[in-house]
């Protein structure tokens, strides 16, 4: 397997990687779950840019820079949305003493 032949593996594990993150923002009741499974997602969108980046149409034509600058930049994004996520999971845990959001989430109603 050469790399002219390796685009669909980098398809394949984009798909792989959204959708494992996708069904567990969706399907986990555990908030660090929850937050792993956003990390998922986001490393599904970032290897998204860079497999775009990655393969030029023609052999000739160099990679294209701008999809890896935005993949540094959305990575930056991804890191501090990240420690807020696991600063407020932290700060719902301290407060209502699980991270289970469907308890918290009835806890919040009483």
């Amino acid at each position: 397997m050469g790399i002219e032949n390796s685009g669909s593996l980098h398809y394949a594990l984009v798909a792989a990687l959204s959708l494992v993150g996708f069904f567990g923002l969706f399907f986990f009741a555990h908030l660090l779950k929850k937050v792993l499974a956003w990390i998922l997602f986001q490393l599904g969108t970032l290897f998204l840019l860079v497999a775009l980046g990655s393969h030029p149409t023609n052999g000739d034509l160099p990679l294209n820079p701008l999809p890896h600058a935005l993949a540094w930049g959305a990575l930056a994004v991804t890191l501090a949305v990240t420690l807020v996520l696991f600063g407020l999971s932290y700060a719902l845990y301290k407060r209502y003493g699980t991270f289970n959001a469907g308890e918290i989430a009835k806890r919040v109603k009483e």
